[in-house]
């Protein structure tokens, strides 16, 4: 069975799909960023310059995401006693220490899920088969927050994930798969962002039992340069849309068909 090295941020969904790897597979190693370096919570602080509506949808949105992960994944940690493991802040996560340990580990599969991007010379350490598990529709929505783009667009239809091999550039490389959750009228962002991991979940254990049996992995160049989003693009003012104009009820007003957005077509490994 191959050893898999996983790279990631320190929330709830991040240590579920964890998990569910080591539940499986043989995970031989963890790099675990700290998503909220400035606080003692997993809770973003809202920038100090904003309006009193727009600090009160920040700190709604990001507490609801908590909960709403605690629902979905639960109080999650990492359930194997003596698997070597590195903490790293973002700016520790292409340092020499976080080399070493890769180089440590010795992969022969690397995943990536919700991590700050690598640069070349530690993408020249990892192995061939190194996938990030970006949560969001490539190249449609590539970069941060790509699960919450769609939704201020109007899209809550591309709310997805895309399995995609390492390149240099952002969320640019070989797609492999493609999945999107089933949505229902209850639904809310967060909602459909957690079902959106659970699905990308199920699906990775799949691709990994294709990879252990060496089975063919199916890959499709990214045509489109789409729309990369960086943490510099949102604002709390972004919120108004979804809590103060459509009162957190997108996926309810696409289902009703009140909105009529693009769907994206994805690739998907097992068709």
């Amino acid at each position: 069975m191959s050893k898999i090295l996983w790279i990631s941020g320190d929330h709830p969904r991040h240590i579920f799909v964890l998990n569910n790897l080591i539940a499986n597979f043989d995970v031989g190693g963890v790099i675990l960023e700290k998503r909220e370096k400035n606080s003692n919570t997993i809770l973003p602080i809202p920038p100090t310059d904003c309006l009193q509506r727009d600090t009160d949808n920040f700190n709604l949105h990001f507490k609801n995401r908590l909960l709403c992960e605690k629902k979905y994944f639960g109080n999650e940690v990492i359930k194997k006693n003596n698997l070597p493991i590195i903490n790293v802040l973002s700016e520790e996560l292409n340092a020499k220490k976080t080399i070493r340990f890769i180089q440590e580990v010795n992969p022969e599969i690397t995943l990536l899920f919700g991590c700050s991007v690598l640069k070349k010379e530690t993408i020249d350490k990892l192995p061939f088969h190194s996938i990030n598990l970006h949560g969001g529709l490539s190249p449609r929505y590539k970069g941060v927050a790509t699960l919450f783009w769609p939704f201020y667009f109007l899209e809550p239809n591309n709310a997805g994930f895309t399995f995609h091999y390492l390149d240099s550039n952002v969320d640019s490389g070989r797609i492999i798969h493609q999945c999107l959750p089933k949505l229902a009228v209850e639904d809310k962002i967060h909602d459909v962002a957690c079902k959106a991991v659970l699905k990308a979940n199920f699906d990775i254990l799949k691709i990994l039992d294709k990879l252990n049996n060496k089975k063919k992995i199916k890959s499709q160049i990214q045509t489109s340069q789409g729309k990369t989003f960086y943490s510099s693009d949102f604002r709390p003012e972004h919120l108004r849309v979804i809590y103060d104009h459509y009162e957190d009820e997108i996926v309810k007003m696409y289902l009703k068909k009140k909105i009529n957005p693009f769907n994206q077509p994805i690739f998907d490994q097992f068709k």
